[in-house]
Formats: C-alpha cells, structure tokens, sequence
C-alpha cells in the first residue's frame, strides 16, 4: 500500500549509492589494491605513467565512461526525486 509512495524514493536512494560506489576510489585502493581490476584503479594506473605504448589514451577512455555512467545515474535520480517531491508535498 506504501509501495507507490515509497518506491521513487528507494529507486533514489538506490542508485545515489551505485553513483557514490561507483566513484569510490579510495577505498577500493585501500581495499584491495591492484590486485582487482576496477575501472577507477586503472584510471589511476594510467594516470600515473603505467601504460604500455601505443595505450596512452586508456585513462581518458576510461575517464569518459565513468562521465557516462555519472550522467546516466544522475538521468535516473532526477526524474525519481521530482517524483518523491510531489507525493511529499
């Protein structure tokens, strides 16, 4: 019955922490170092002068992902927080 109700504001709250998770570099790097293969670690590896030649461009193609899927999180959350503000008010 609160289904309706609550529903965009989970979906929210849901995907604000895939984005927060998903850009959380610190502690991957803390975590687990280089041994897992996460897109920002390999970001940072690239950044930092660990590229082989002829994939110097691999930080930047990488960087342009995480923009996209920033964008498409943001995408989701902006229609379920109208949405959430409707019902509240």
């Amino acid at each position: 019955m609160a289904l309706p109700v609550l529903a965009p504001a989970m979906l929210g709250g849901v995907v604000l922490l895939f984005g927060a998770s998903f850009s959380a570099y610190a502690t991957a790097n803390a975590m687990v170092g280089t041994v897992v293969p996460l897109v920002t670690l390999k970001i940072a590896s690239a950044l930092t002068g660990d590229v082989l030649i002829g994939y110097e461009n691999i930080a930047l193609a990488l960087s342009l992902d995480m923009v996209v899927v920033a964008g498409l999180v943001m995408a989701v959350y902006l229609p379920l927080q109208r949405r959430t503000s409707r019902w509240l008010h």
